[in-house]
């Protein structure tokens, strides 16, 4: 175990106020949402943007980052269980 100090503190903790986390689900945005055409646009773009990046990518790499992205999803999904 170790003994150095972390070299930061944390700026906030995180409050338990007893909320349900269906409160979260189903993360949808609204169809009358005013907002909804702004967001669709960013996804199109985000879309296009990841999409020109795999194309760039030698098939190894490409790979390889499909399985780190992939272990690193899996494992934050787990640390909210």
């Amino acid at each position: 175990m170790s003994t150095k100090e972390p070299d930061m503190e944390a700026d906030n903790i995180a409050e338990d106020r007893g909320e349900s986390i269906g409160m979260m689900e189903p993360l949808l945005v609204s169809g009358t949402s005013r907002f909804r055409p702004e967001l669709a646009d960013l996804a199109l773009e985000l879309t296009a943007t990841s999409t020109a990046l795999r194309k760039s990518l030698p098939e190894g790499i490409a790979r390889a980052l499909s399985d780190l992205v992939r272990s690193m999803n899996c494992y934050y999904s787990q640390r909210g269980l």
